[in-house]
């Protein structure tokens, strides 16, 4: 079989960003773009290229997801994450804690055919707790929820300027990325920490399957970063992803003919 065009397409949050905050961001975006590549050059499936770039980002202090997350109205840093295959196999887990790294958690469970979309147990983070030393340290294990708070992250608390998305550029952001690897198969993980102070247990877009998160091989592959209710009460990926269907039962190769009718599904949707 000929390989495919590759592609990796990555995000670290949304609004309007200070010139000083772009320069602390970049250099780990990049960095997630080439361990992205790196997998994909290794011919590895989609999924780990994903979830190798997901880590770059949720080890860094200024995305919100994973070590940069935001903790709750009770301190207490609690993950969101959805990992998906364009077979439709996915893993999503909701109020994760004490992990710096959720991605490798949902690409470990992911391996394993598991679909899957759950709370973080108690019994689930005691498996973490008493797994190997190896597993723990690939998975970020912290041993307590104030290990958990990245040091900018309690600046920004401290001063009240964590927003997941703001007007005066201190935008932190939920981390995403999707991936076309060398079979033509399409994958897409996005990974967050929330909106700041939310409410015990509060779950927002990020994990939910034509949401904040959806792949499917025959029709496109995406991740969103922003205000979750907003995507949540406008249904914006699911009509995106339905117009997106339609166009393609139409005529097959629709926006590789066009492409410019996807920018403009994109921004109609969006204008709505």
């Amino acid at each position: 079989m000929a390989s495919q065009p590759m592609s990796v397409i990555l995000h670290g949050g949304a609004g309007k960003l200070q010139t000083q905050h772009v320069k602390r961001k970049l250099p780990f975006l990049r960095k997630a773009l080439d361990a992205a590549w790196e997998q994909l050059c290794d011919g590895k499936p989609g999924e780990f290229a994903v979830a190798a770039a997901l880590r770059v980002m949720e080890g860094c202090e200024f995305f919100n997801a994973g070590f940069g997350g935001y903790p709750n109205i009770n301190g207490v840093v609690l993950l969101d994450i959805g990992l998906m295959r364009g077979t439709r196999d996915f893993v999503s887990l909701l109020n994760v804690r004490r992990v710096k790294y959720p991605s490798a958690i949902v690409l470990d469970m992911l391996c394993h055919h598991r679909t899957l979309m759950t709370i973080w147990t108690h019994e689930l983070m005691e498996q973490v707790n008493q797994a190997p030393l190896f597993i723990r340290e690939r998975y970020g294990w912290v041993r307590s929820h104030e290990d958990l708070i990245a040091p900018y992250v309690k600046k920004l608390m401290q001063e009240r300027k964590a927003l997941e998305v703001s007007q005066d550029g201190g935008t932190h952001g939920t981390v995403g990325c999707v991936v076309r690897d060398a079979n033509g198969k399409l994958f897409s993980g996005t990974s967050t920490g929330g909106v700041s102070f939310k409410y015990n247990g509060r779950i927002g877009d990020t994990p939910i399957i034509g949401s904040g998160v959806f792949a499917d091989d025959d029709v496109c592959a995406l991740s969103t970063t922003g205000h979750g209710e907003s995507f949540l009460l406008s249904m914006l990926s699911g009509y995106i992803i339905d117009a997106m269907r339609q166009a393609q039962r139409k005529q097959e190769k629709v926006f590789e003919k066009s492409p410019k009718k996807l920018t403009k599904l994109l921004r109609d949707e969006i204008d709505e």
